[in-house]
């Protein structure tokens, strides 16, 4: 279940930055940091429109 945390993604690419592995490498890590971003983007704009904070 760690694995699929954000805790996980963040150390890992910290941790393989530091070992000097190569960018492609930390790259994975720093893609699925994108993707859960993306995920909680759209999660924060849908809930937003079905309250209805509109000003």
């Amino acid at each position: 279940m760690g694995e699929f945390t954000v805790n996980h993604w963040a150390m890992q690419a910290i941790l393989r930055l530091m070992l000097g592995a190569d960018p492609g490498e930390v790259m994975h890590y720093l893609m699925m940091l994108g993707l859960f971003c993306g995920l909680l983007l759209a999660a924060g704009i849908v809930s937003y429109r079905k309250v209805g904070y509109h000003e």
